[in-house]
């Protein structure tokens, strides 16, 4: 059992987490802000920026959360497996599954009309 913790558990989470600090640290030291070069003449704060600042916080708290409520999932279902239950691990793999569709490949927006983009 220690071996199974390790290998499904631990590793996935260290490796995951050394991937999402890669990431944070990656997205530090690049350079520019993400605004194409056109729009980079603009003044650097105003209205548009600071509600433009305040989406992308509000996104990564969701990309967050939503990142925890996998490993939470994640953890369940290991257990889950360790006691043999299928169906349970099934409605698992569903709901980690729709978070995944719904957050982060906005599966929302496939209905949208163009003006709504």
């Amino acid at each position: 059992m220690e071996h199974l913790f390790l290998v499904f558990i631990a590793l996935p989470l260290i490796v995951g987490g050394g991937v999402f600090v890669g990431a944070l640290l990656l997205a530090r030291i690049m350079p520019g802000d993400g605004k194409p070069a056109a729009a980079a003449a603009a003044p650097a704060h105003g209205p548009e920026y600071v509600r433009l600042t305040a989406k992308r916080k509000a996104g990564f708290r969701t990309g967050i959360v939503v990142m925890l409520g996998l490993a939470a999932l994640t953890i369940v279902e290991f257990f889950l497996a360790a006691l043999g239950s299928v169906a349970l691990m099934f409605v698992i793999i569903i709901l980690k599954a729709a978070l995944i569709m719904v957050f982060f490949m906005h599966i929302a927006n496939v209905w949208r009309t163009e003006e709504a983009h």
